[in-house]
């Protein structure tokens, strides 16, 4: 069996975060150490034989809050106020 793993339809590459495992020659999978926002995308395992081909998509897809860290520096007393808005993709 010939297995390719994809993300958002490019192949992944040996130069990747994510990386591929064979455990045995049926078995393959896709390993993303440490995911973040970079990793958010449609990964496709493409697997062929001499009989025929398929593949199967999924959707990795992060949800949560983002850390929001600021420094503020000053030399006098004052008051900083901050707000976020949007989503972790902006």
């Amino acid at each position: 069996m010939r297995f390719a793993w994809l993300k958002n339809g490019r192949e992944i590459g040996t130069g990747d975060k994510a990386k591929s495992k064979m455990f045995t020659e049926t078995v393959s999978m896709l390993v993303i150490p440490e995911v973040s926002p970079d990793d958010v995308g449609n990964y496709t395992c493409r697997v062929a034989n001499d009989f025929g081909k398929t593949s199967f998509t999924a959707a990795l897809v992060l949800t949560g809050q983002c850390p929001l860290a600021c420094m503020v520096g000053s030399y006098r007393n004052g008051m900083v106020e901050m707000s976020r808005s949007g989503n972790s993709q902006e």
